[in-house]
């Protein structure tokens, strides 16, 4: 039986997320969201995605920058 892979969709536009998360549920992946950083954070910790779609503008300007230069410099990620 082959698992399926997860995709964390980090995003402050909810409409975003509803719309990725039924074209990529379709392709028969798993999707795990988070409107922000900080969520995001916590949901790549606890549930060990396979790939992560980040949105660059949310709270801040570059908050998006700041969440995937944090994922590149934890070996945790």
């Amino acid at each position: 039986m082959e698992t399926r892979k997860r995709i964390l969709v980090v995003d402050d536009d909810v409409d975003v997320i509803t719309v990725l998360k039924a074209i990529l549920t379709k392709e028969g992946y798993d999707v795990i969201s988070a409107v922000n950083k900080a969520e995001g954070l916590v949901k790549l910790r606890n549930e060990h995605p396979d790939l992560a779609i980040l949105d660059v503008m949310m709270t801040t300007q570059y908050e998006g920058f700041d969440m995937a230069r944090e994922m590149l410099s934890n070996p945790e990620f």
